[in-house]
């Protein structure tokens, strides 16, 4: 067949989908259906995207050898049917095929264009259900062929979240979940990874081997399912195993990550708990990094999962843990600013605030030298964090570090090296909170004594002869000495107290500052 340009009057004709016009022209010109399209279209091909069946018979019937011929992109008219999605244009294609000597049926649903797509996999592409079915159901060849991309017809319907497409293959064509993609992933690696339930109980049910199945990151499905779904969908997802697949919720992927690790990383705190109900010791694996859940948790600001941990039993096992860098959830969190994880881990009355890493860094020092590294919608917000970071630590520190025996002549905490400007802003406060009630002590003082002199006329006291000169107990007068006395007494053991902590230095001004910080 030579190529040629196709007839003008004859694309007018199939546009408007006239058969009897088509016939027309045919008996004019006999060689009216030789030309082809800019991109190799033949007639046929352009009828059967058009859809209408009167065309196609008549060109079939004129042109049968035509359902052979290709595009430019190796395109048969049954993959351009296929996309289309007319039903009826490619049972007719297909069935034309059943008298064909030439090449059986078999071979046209077959057919690859140019990258390696059969009319399956444009059918599936354009997420056309019933022409699936159609092709699939006239199809009695195992498998399905895959593509240049290394795509098989059920992997498209998958990674197109085309569920209804995928159920129906994988119930009616079991062993299209042979199927390994790159990665060695296999089909249900896919599902889980689209977050496709549907499918994934799907494929699980028809084939529960393949939870078992390890892609190039020695996962398996369990491990992507961890990281991405809801904890009732992994909750029945652990149901379908066998005795023998518990153990999955152990293996370690290439970094030494079991699905706990994933999960905690990805926020998932409804499965986290799940899965430390179901399998309590897997909370002690360490990832490749000497990681812990806890350390993952905290690095990656999930309050939650970390809350929920620190009342686990197995928490202190976990709190000070260091990773193969010596950092404890807490550097991890302050690394990455995260002040709320910061803020929960510091109310751990058995946190070691002053752990260094093997830069020999504490906390507190990595806050203070951290540069914030944002963009700039989000670098105030950062800085924000990184403030309410160093407030969290400050705060501990000083609860945990300020003791007065601790306390030294140059300012700084023994031990410790680190700078105490806050605390002795504290203690002069504390000083001049004495001064005060010194002051006021004094003016008690001299009112008392001052009264206790200037007795008031109305409070004379009288001798009754009967009494024999004792004073006259109901009288008033009896109860101001009682009262003078007493005042007397507090005001002066006060000025003493007030006048030893000038004497003595720092320690009671200590006990001062903590006395009102706990209230």
């Amino acid at each position: 067949m030579t190529e040629s340009s196709m007839d003008l009057d004859l694309l007018r004709e199939l546009k408007c989908k006239n058969g009897n016009g088509i016939m027309k022209l045919a008996k004019e010109k006999p060689d009216l259906f030789r030309g082809r399209s800019p991109q190799g279209n033949t007639t046929l091909h352009i009828a059967s995207r058009t859809g209408n069946m009167s065309v196609v018979q008549e060109i079939i019937k004129i042109q049968p050898c035509l359902v052979y011929e290709r595009n430019q992109r190796g395109e048969t008219p049954l993959h351009i049917a296929a996309a289309a999605g007319d039903v009826n244009v490619v049972k007719l294609l297909y069935d034309k095929m059943e008298t064909d000597n030439e090449i059986g049926q078999e071979n046209i649903l077959r057919m690859k264009d140019s990258e390696d797509n059969t009319p399956l996999h444009m059918a599936v592409r354009n997420c056309h259900l019933k022409v699936v079915q159609e092709l699939i159901k006239v199809d009695s060849e195992p498998g399905f062929p895959v593509n240049k991309a290394g795509q098989s017809p059920l992997s498209i319907a998958i990674d197109a979240s085309s569920t209804n497409i995928a159920r129906w293959i994988i119930s009616n064509k079991p062993d299209s979940l042979n199927y390994e993609g790159s990665n060695k992933m296999t089909l249900l690696h896919s599902a889980v990874i689209r977050r496709n339930y549907d499918v994934t109980m799907e494929i699980l049910n028809a084939r529960k081997d393949l939870v078992t199945k390890e892609d190039v990151k020695q996962r398996n499905a369990l491990h992507y399912a961890a990281a991405l779904f809801s904890a009732y969908e992994v909750e029945k997802i652990v149901a379908l195993l066998s005795k023998d697949d518990v153990l999955l919720a152990y293996k370690r992927d290439c970094n030494g990550q079991t699905p706990i690790h994933l999960a905690t990383i990805n926020g998932r705190f409804g499965v986290v708990k799940m899965l430390v109900n179901d399998y309590p010791d897997v909370i002690e694996v360490l990832d490749n990094n000497q990681h812990n859940i806890l350390h993952l948790a905290a690095q990656h600001g999930h309050g939650d999962i970390v809350s929920f941990i620190l009342k686990l039993p197995e928490k202190d096992d976990l709190l000070n843990t260091l990773d193969e860098d010596g950092n404890t959830p807490l550097h991890l969190a302050t690394m990455n600013f995260r002040d709320n994880v910061v803020d929960t881990l510091c109310r751990e009355t058995k946190l070691n605030i002053m752990a260094t890493n093997h830069k020999h860094q504490t906390a507190i020092e990595i806050a203070q030298t951290s540069e914030v590294e944002a963009t700039e919608n989000k670098k105030e917000a950062t800085e924000n964090k990184k403030y309410l970071t160093l407030k969290a630590l400050k705060e501990t520190y000083k609860y945990r570090t300020l003791d007065p025996d601790d306390i030294i002549a140059n300012g700084c905490l023994s031990g410790s090296g680190t700078s105490t400007t806050d605390d002795q802003g504290k203690l002069d406060r504390a000083r001049k909170l004495a001064e005060v009630i010194l002051t006021l002590n004094s003016i008690v003082a001299a009112f008392t004594f001052t009264a206790a002199l200037t007795i008031p006329e109305k409070f004379n006291y009288s001798r009754d002869s009967e009494q024999n000169g004792k004073w006259d107990k109901t009288d008033g007068f009896f109860y101001f000495i009682c009262f003078s006395a007493v005042s007397s007494a507090s005001c002066l053991s006060a000025a003493i107290i007030i006048c030893w902590t000038y004497i003595d230095g720092n320690g009671i001004c200590v006990w001062i500052v903590r006395s009102f910080d706990q209230q």
